[in-house]
């Protein structure tokens, strides 16, 4: 793998003349290579890490708003042909099912740091009144916050859903792998309950931090910085892979259910012609 995106840049070079920002500008707006494999590949061809830094940072995060505004509108696009509407369910389900998790565990921190907010408040507050006893002045409970206890649950406001949706945004891009960088962040911001204005600085933010953590490692390695090509190639392998198995599961767990389906039908049918006969 770490041979293809050799060629794959090689290729690219020719085409733009030997131009290695252009290069690099192509290979950054890769799903999955994003600035993973764009910086060292920067680095390589001659471009100052600083600079390589800088151009691959700003030239990825270009592909983000069309990303957000537009894959909801292409996936029901695609829903509606034949040859595609298979891959467009299977895609809106996964992402569904990311922006759902990523919104469970915002709500869950959230409520975690609320939770810890309203505890300290409490002890503060028991102190205070403890020492207003004991000098024997009466006082009032300080308020707990903007937390709210529903039964034994804690109600965020919306302030506070926005900010851990959107930390929860920045931490998925951080993270310097092909299935957690800029594409899927974005793809998961398309279906998260959270606006454009908030989703996308969250992402671009996200994307600038995990860029230090791979420049960092890429100088680290210096010549060696071919392992973290490799490393990538064998990701992007792993994700198709792993992309195919689910599609061919899935189709066989709808194939099973259509049989039964069918299997039933059959059956109450010939029920139904024997209670006639009879």
């Amino acid at each position: 793998m770490d041979a293809f995106i050799n060629q794959m840049v090689t290729t690219l070079q020719e085409f733009f003349a030997g131009n290695a920002y252009l290069t690099v500008f192509v290979v950054s707006l890769l799903p999955m290579i994003e600035v993973t494999g764009s910086i060292p590949i920067a680095i390589e061809l001659g471009i100052h890490p600083v600079t390589a830094y800088f151009f691959t940072s700003i030239s990825s995060v270009l592909i983000c708003p069309v990303i957000i505004l537009c894959l909801k509108p292409v996936l029901n696009a695609f829903k509606k042909t034949k040859f595609f509407k298979k891959i467009a369910l299977i895609l809106e389900e996964n992402f569904k099912s990311r922006a759902a998790d990523l919104e469970k565990k915002a709500e869950e921190r959230g409520a975690e740091q609320k939770l810890f907010e309203k505890k300290a408040s409490q002890k503060a507050s028991d102190q205070q009144v403890s020492y207003e006893n004991e000098s024997g002045e009466e006082g009032e409970h300080q308020p707990l916050g903007e937390a709210q206890d529903i039964g034994q649950g804690i109600v965020l406001s919306e302030k506070k859903r926005i900010f851990y949706k959107s930390l929860g945004l920045f931490l998925f891009v951080v993270l310097p792998f092909p299935m957690t960088g800029l594409w899927t962040g974005s793809a998961i911001a398309a279906f998260i309950d959270l606006k454009f204005r908030y989703s996308l600085p969250s992402i671009i933010l996200g994307n600038f931090v995990g860029a230090i953590v791979i420049l960092g490692a890429t100088l680290l390695l210096g010549e060696r910085s071919y392992i973290m090509l490799l490393a990538l190639g064998l990701f992007i392998v792993f994700a198709i892979a792993s992309a195919f198995v689910t599609v061919l599961l899935k189709n066989r767990k709808a194939k099973k259910l259509s049989d039964v389906s069918a299997s039933s039908k059959d059956a109450d049918k010939v029920t139904q012609d024997e209670d006639k006969i009879d």
